[in-house]
């Protein structure tokens, strides 16, 4: 979901993904962290250079990113 400041924060474009068999494996938490990562590479065209929010209401995903990256697991620090 990508939205505007200018537009209240109105949806300005949608995009989905069908995780892969091996994806679909994934701690709840990788799979929440996954779907940023699919984000922000898709519209990588609009946020790149820019500073952006990220708004999610997985909990967990806030304690993570504050962690340092040594207490983080591998895959979630490729995806940060």
């Amino acid at each position: 979901l990508l939205s505007s400041s200018f537009e209240e924060g109105h949806p300005v474009s949608y995009a989905s993904s069908s995780p892969t068999e091996t994806e679909q494996n994934y701690a709840q938490i990788e799979k929440e962290m996954l779907a940023i990562f699919f984000a922000v590479q898709k519209y990588h065209n609009f946020v790149y250079g820019k500073k952006f929010v990220v708004q999610s209401d997985h909990k967990p995903l806030t304690s993570i990113v504050k962690k340092p990256m040594y207490a983080i697991s591998s895959r979630l620090q490729r995806m940060l």
